[in-house]
């Protein structure tokens, strides 16, 4: 199994409560373009949109909301192996307000990040990052105004492919989208670990931890954590279709409505048209 996102881009890090039966559906579209003017120069695209509504509408926990998200980027090839990138972002995030509750804080985020990517090997690769952000705030009524805040992102991880294992870690601070009603200083962290026991047979370790701080202090919703572990045992079928069998394990803590946790049993039949091996 693959983690949700390439190393400094994670996904799906806010899915909302998970001590409530509701359901979550999302629209995601994420178009890029890469060009090169030469073996060291080149330059990349990229765009996010996301739609994402919930069936049960809970003030501070599930509210829908639409992100869009537009960025460029500046390639430049140090050596062979080491790559210099300069990001610029622009993101639009317009949050529903939930009837009767505390009004949603729509807002704009402006990003700059430098990040430097080394290809130790063909199956090793890491990476850092880091930059700065501001984010503007619509007025809403009945707030107390804020129209500004500075902040910044940065990140580290790797992913090391082993003859029989993969090693995949990856750190990310960044300001994302929340179904709490406004925008959130994110901490994401990813660990998977894979072991090949024959060709067709494989078993994962995932754990993930993500917090989400409000960037808004007048947010209905200051924080919340939310972890998940993962076992896997994947049979492959074929090179492209293999079937799963999956537990995990969900904790998450609310500001102001404790913690609760959960588990889930999945049996999957996935097809990975992706795949190389």
């Amino acid at each position: 199994t693959r983690p949700e996102g390439d190393l400094g881009n994670p996904l799906n890090g806010d899915i909302g409560g998970v001590g409530t039966r509701s359901r979550r559906d999302t629209l995601a579209v994420y178009p890029t373009l890469a060009v090169r003017f030469s073996d060291r120069h080149g330059m990349e695209f990229s765009g996010n949109f996301t739609d994402v509504s919930y069936d049960l509408k809970l003030p501070g926990e599930e509210q829908d909301y639409r992100f869009a998200s537009i960025g460029g980027a500046w390639l430049f090839n140090v050596r062979p192996r080491d790559t210099l990138n300069f990001r610029l972002t622009v993101d639009d995030f317009n949050p529903q307000t939930v009837a009767g509750a505390f009004p949603s804080i729509g807002s704009n985020t402006y990003a700059a990040t430098l990040r430097w990517t080394r290809q130790a090997s063909q199956n090793h690769q890491w990476y850092v990052a880091g930059g700065g952000t501001r984010t503007k705030f619509e007025e809403v009524t009945g707030t107390t105004p804020l129209e500004s805040k500075s902040g910044w992102t940065g990140g580290f991880g790797t992913n090391w492919q082993m003859q029989k294992a993969l090693l995949f870690f990856d750190a990310v601070y960044r300001v994302q989208p929340s179904s709490s009603g406004a925008v959130s200083d994110q901490t994401d962290l990813r660990l998977q670990v894979v072991r090949n026991f024959t060709p067709r047979w494989n078993g994962t370790l995932g754990a993930r931890y993500v917090r989400s701080e409000a960037v808004n202090p007048a947010a209905p919703t200051d924080y919340r954590d939310y972890g998940v572990l993962d076992l896997t045992a994947e049979w492959r079928w074929t090179r492209f279709v293999a079937l799963r069998g999956q537990l995990s394990y969900v904790r998450q803590k609310l500001e102001n409505q404790g913690a609760g946790g959960s588990k889930v049993v999945k049996l999957m039949i996935a097809y990975d048209s992706a795949r190389k091996n």
